[in-house]
């Protein structure tokens, strides 16, 4: 009966230490995860922030270049297009000289 009554103590000590060893794991498992979702939420909180900069300062800024580089893009052409009529006229009034001048030479 000492022996069976020391087995059964001896068993229940090592179920009580097994419980508390499993504990201290859940225990640290529960807190390395709370960790991470701390890591996870502050990774979140961040982007969100350089989100609503990039929504709230950064786009208009970059939308304001974007139209402002079209309105040069448009301007650019229109001066491009001018320069090209004019020295269209220029070669076309100096081709008429040179046959003003060729007839002059003839008579």
């Amino acid at each position: 009966a000492d022996l069976r009554t020391e087995l059964e103590r001896l068993h229940q000590r090592q179920t009580e230490e097994e419980v508390v060893e499993l504990q201290r794991e859940l225990d640290q498992v529960t807190d390395e995860a709370n960790k991470r979702i701390e890591r996870g939420n502050e990774t979140i909180l961040k982007l969100k922030a350089e989100l609503k900069q990039l929504r709230d300062v950064d786009g208009p800024s970059t939308e304001a270049d974007k139209l402002a580089a079209e309105r040069r893009l448009s301007a650019a052409r229109a001066r491009h297009a001018e320069l090209r009529a004019r020295a269209a006229a220029r070669q076309a009034q100096q081709e008429g000289g040179e046959d003003l001048e060729k007839l002059r030479q003839d008579v």
